[in-house]
């Protein structure tokens, strides 16, 4: 049976845009929201347990196992000269200080109130990229950042 709290297609704002959504950092100097154009990575999966049946050769039984995060957290953004991400990326590349954060990741509505919201614990920088540079394209330089995390809370 349905949830009556569930939102009915054509209700506005639903299914929601993906367009609408901001980071909020806690942790490691970085106090406050950081702006990104996009962010990806935000994956659960349960792992799994291949059990044969005994006396049976055709017919295997998978189990669940425990939950894992294959994927890192990616942010991309407009490239920031000096920021507390910026200061907080360069402890870890040039002092090899990791101090982990937590990310929540608010997929808002069109009140700019959050719907959903993802809490990516214990991240640290993996990667820092920049996009490459042309002369032939009249675009934002733009700068990726991959974080390794521990595990995701999703909230409502």
């Amino acid at each position: 049976m349905a949830d009556p709290k569930d939102p009915k297609p054509g209700e506005v704002g639903y299914p929601p845009v993906k367009f609408k959504f901001r980071a909020h950092f806690t942790g490691g100097g970085i106090q406050g929201e950081v702006e990104f154009q996009e962010i990806s990575g935000l994956v659960q999966e349960f792992g799994e347990e291949t059990i044969p049946e005994g006396g049976v050769w055709d017919r295997v039984h998978k189990v669940p196992t425990g939950m894992k995060y294959p994927s890192d957290l990616t942010l991309k953004r407009g490239m920031v000269k000096d920021s507390s991400l910026r200061k907080w990326l360069k402890k870890a590349t040039e002092e090899f200080i990791f101090q982990p954060i937590n990310v929540a990741i608010h997929l808002l509505d069109a009140e700019n109130k959050p719907l959903m919201t993802w809490v990516v614990h214990n991240a640290w920088p993996k990667k820092w990229e920049a996009d490459s540079f042309s002369a032939m394209e009249n675009a934002v330089a733009v700068e990726t950042l991959v974080l390794a995390y521990s595990w995701i809370d999703a909230k409502q």
